[in-house]
């Protein structure tokens, strides 16, 4: 009996092998494949997160909390010749960009196009594998077959390679009712694999059909077959595998214990330390970069005489639009492998994609006054910039130089050789101007820059006090910094600084409510504050010069971090907020507002935030390990009274205004109640 151009009985189990094939539509076999390699990316992320007293949980359990083993996933290592090492470096690029697209504080330090180039060669070097892992996958869950493999293979190849079997399926071809027939012979192919068959082997099988009579499809013709790709669908792993999974972990905020006191949480905090130095993630995470020139730069000084940078001092004077400028710090930070840049074949001086240059077409009003060939992460590393407007520094875009203007007709790159080497940038003392530029260049031209410092010429009032609260917390703190810099890895400072930054914001500004006195209006503190700035400025900045005369890169690095960091921001915002004393602002566009609070007639303190949507009424901690206890109160009505709320022990005097949609918000326990009025100053 022939049936479908094969000398078999329909029951004969090699009948069965031959004839059937996996549903395009629904292929189970295909989605099992792809779901082990998928799990087996899950399963292999590496690391823990670092605790202080303990081992911390195992970054899988963070982010894959329900991750278990899926059928054949323990094949995976051996039917792809990929090794554990291979699957841990997948998944740290995959939650890496994962990370990126889901989270919002972290994300602007993540080399994205590093990270997308990494899965992208995973994927190429997966692709390469993947077939021979669908037929084993195909053996096991599909194919079933009890008998002898090897006499399988032989009959398979007999069977097929027949007129018979060929005039059957051209048949088919030409009546229309050969479906998918490129998936059909692909599987062919895959089921002789999984017998045993060599790709040799397997091509001569094509070769020899395609002398019958057969047409062979060019997607699966010998040397092509394995590269079809249909059943792995989609044919790539990427982000879009684990974002519903590892979400809640990337996102968490995770409690913070102060050495002030009353810790906080802090947003991504997984996510930043999966990142960290010394963590799985480093590679593809960059904190803003400082902004400096090659050693062999040329300064226009004030006497009209040109000096390398390298060569110049504390206490020199350089020429800037505004006259003689002393220099009161030089930063000297290292190159780290960055790349450096020239522009018009201007290749006597270099510098890092993210110094700021002063843009001649500035006095139109839709112009930046700040170009930078990265002008994103200049924002990020130096506050108040982006007031005046930072533009990419590219082609045809013009800059101010010594006699003039000049357009940029070419920008040349500079990749780093491997040997480490100081940068330089100047810093100069502050005047009347708040602006702290300079030229810069090579023997025949030199540019205006501006030194890697915030820019205070329009800063706000608050954004002044913030940059001279920061300026004193290095000072009053610098011994320790000089110390924690001497025993750690760049590195491993730059995030130990990031995370004081938090420290600081969650735990020392809420208690330092407990200190303050009532004070004046906030105008007349601001009016104060700033009376002396610049005088306040210098004296501060001293602390960037060492006894011995050199740059104190421990403070200068500490500074740079700290003011590009979320605290900056926050003590801008909490200072104009308005409130007698300070609080919490979260770096959030919906936060409206946040304050902690003590009423007088009431023993238990608070902290309130509101938001356009919700309030959340926080209580002292009653362990480092619980942290603070808190309730969420969903905002509905135009009014609102709490009649539970939790014991505290921070201490503080103001309430905060509620959202535009409330008027009041009252509390109440044992009869108390305090009305806080919406806070003027809200933004």
């Amino acid at each position: 009996m022939e049936l479908q151009g094969l000398t078999l009985d329909q029951s004969d189990p090699l009948y069965v092998l031959i004839t059937q094939t996996p549903d395009i539509n629904s292929n189970t076999t295909g989605s099992t494949a792809r779901s082990a390699l998928v799990n087996k990316v899950k399963g292999a992320t590496p690391g823990r997160h670092t605790e202080l007293f303990s081992s911390g949980k195992l970054f899988k359990d963070l982010f894959f909390p329900n991750y278990s083993p899926v059928s054949y996933e323990a094949d995976v290592v051996s039917n792809t010749s990929l090794d554990d090492n291979w699957w841990s470096s997948v998944s740290v690029a995959v939650l890496c960009q994962s990370m990126y697209y889901q989270t919002s504080d972290l994300r602007s330090q993540l080399v994205i196009d590093n990270i997308n180039s990494a899965m992208d060669a995973f994927n190429v070097t997966l692709r390469e594998k993947a077939v021979k892992w669908y037929t084993h996958v195909l053996l096991k869950d599909y194919m079933k077959y009890a008998g002898d493999i090897q006499s399988a293979k032989n009959g398979y190849i007999d069977q097929i390679c027949t007129s018979k079997w060929v005039t059957y399926k051209m048949k088919q071809y030409n009546d229309g009712t050969w479906l998918n027939p490129s998936w059909e012979e692909f599987h062919h192919w895959i089921k002789l694999s999984a017998l045993g068959a060599s790709d040799d082997e397997i091509n001569t099988v094509i070769k020899k059909l395609k002398n019958l009579g057969l047409r062979i499809f060019p997607d699966v013709d010998a040397g092509a077959w394995q590269h079809y790709f249909v059943w792995y669908t989609p044919s790539s792993i990427d982000h879009n595998d684990i974002d519903k999974d590892a979400a809640r972990g990337e996102l968490e905020e995770v409690y913070m214990p102060s050495v002030y006191g009353s810790g906080s949480y802090m947003n991504e905090e997984n996510s930043f330390e999966f990142t960290a130095s010394d963590q799985p993630g480093e590679q593809y995470r960059s904190v803003p970069s400082s902004s400096c020139f090659s050693s062999r730069t040329k300064v226009l000084m004030a006497n009209g005489m040109l000096t390398e940078i390298e060569q110049i001092k504390v206490g020199d004077h350089v020429a800037s639009p505004h006259g003689p400028r002393s220099v009161i710090f030089v930063s000297t930070p290292n190159r780290n492998g960055r790349t450096l840049f020239s522009i018009n074949n201007y290749t006597g001086f270099w510098f890092t994609a993210t110094h700021p240059f002063i843009n001649a077409q500035h006095s139109s009003s839709k112009q930046p006054y700040y170009l930078a060939h990265s002008p994103l992460q200049l924002d990020l590393a130096v506050p108040t910039l982006g007031s005046k407007g930072i533009g990419c520094l590219g082609v045809h875009t013009r800059l101010v130089h010594s006699n003039g203007e000049m357009e940029v007709l070419s920008i040349q790159a500079q990749q780093a050789d491997g040997e480490e080497e100081l940068l330089y940038d100047l810093i100069l003392e502050p005047d009347c101007t708040g602006l702290f530029e300079y030229f810069v260049g090579d023997e025949k031209m030199q540019f205006l820059v501006a030194s890697e410092i915030p820019s205070f010429s329009t800063a706000t009032v608050t954004e002044k006090v913030a940059c001279a609260i920061i300026l004193n917390m290095i000072k009053a703190s610098l011994k320790p910094i000089e110390s924690m810099k001497s025993s750690m890895l760049s590195q491993q400072f730059n995030h130990k600084i990031q995370m004081i930054a938090f420290q600081i914001s969650a735990g020392l500004l809420c208690n330092a409510a407990q200190y303050s006195t009532p004070a004046v209006s906030h105008t007349e503190r601001f009016k104060y504050a700033c009376m002396n700035f610049a005088e306040y400025l210098k004296d501060a900045a001293a602390m960037f010069v060492s006894q011995d005369g050199k740059y104190n890169a421990a403070a200068g690095e500490a500074f740079a971090h700290l003011s590009a960091s979320r605290l900056f921001y926050q003590v801008s915002s909490i200072l104009d907020l308005g409130f007698r004393k300070p609080a919490l602002m979260p770096a959030k566009k919906d936060w409206m507002g946040l304050s902690v609070l003590t009423p007088s007639d009431v023993s238990f303190p608070l902290v309130v935030m509101a938001t356009s949507s919700s309030i959340t009424v926080t209580g002292g901690l009653s362990s480092p390990a619980r942290g603070p206890q808190t309730r969420i109160f969903n905002v509905q009505a135009p009014q609102m009274t709490l009649q539970t709320v939790v014991t505290a022990s921070t201490v503080g005097d103001q309430g905060v205004g509620p959202p535009a949609a409330i008027s009041t918000l009252e509390f109440g326990k044992q009869g108390t109640a305090l009305r806080l009025e919406r806070g003027v100053g809200h933004h």
